[in-house]
């Protein structure tokens, strides 16, 4: 309630079946973003654009238009996918749209993601290479956390997860996790 909006009349008929986040980054303030699947993304940005926080702005990156709000929150429609996040994210995803480097062309990413259930609600997958260069530089993760990260992840590896909704049950499937790995990250539950 209180959105404004009538889900059957104004959400449903645009929105599609898939929706993605991603973060590229650790720290105070990463890039990222959430990517909705829609049917028409222009008229889904016009719905959505009264959401926005302050007067709207409008701007062009690469011939696309996107729209930032006072908090500098982007919203635009990229190919078949409306993105709200940061501008950092949105020109991120305009550039893979537009031929960039593409998690989906990559060859770990395939071989983790090919592991978890195709009918999963929800992926999630981490270049454990790629964060740990991230942990390591970033500012803001202090060196005791950082060496944490570094200690229980193994270079050259992926992890990949998935969550998957029954009418009894929710599971939570992490098949690329070595047995032990990553047991000081997590703690215990009571």
């Amino acid at each position: 309630g209180g959105s404004g909006f009538n889900y059957d009349t104004e959400v449903k008929p645009w929105l599609g079946e898939r929706a993605g986040f991603f973060v590229t980054g650790f720290g105070s303030n990463p890039p990222e973003a959430m990517m909705l699947d829609a049917n028409n993304p222009s008229n889904a940005v016009k719905l959505l654009l009264p959401t926005a926080q302050g007067t709207p702005v409008k701007h062009s990156y690469k011939g696309i238009t996107y729209e930032t709000d006072d908090t500098g929150e982007a919203l635009g429609a990229v190919e078949n996918f409306v993105l709200i996040g940061d501008v950092a994210a949105f020109k991120e995803a305009v550039d893979t749209s537009m031929g960039g480097a593409s998690l989906a062309d990559s060859t770990k990413f395939k071989d983790a993601i090919g592991k978890v259930p195709e009918s999963a609600f929800g992926d999630l997958y981490v270049d454990v290479d790629a964060a740990l260069k991230s942990i390591e530089t970033s500012s803001n993760v202090p060196p005791q956390v950082a060496s944490k990260f570094t200690d229980s992840l193994h270079l050259g590896s992926s992890l990949v997860a998935s969550l998957s909704v029954h009418s009894s049950d929710i599971d939570l499937d992490m098949p690329s996790v070595p047995a032990g790995s990553g047991s000081s990250l997590v703690p215990k539950m009571p």
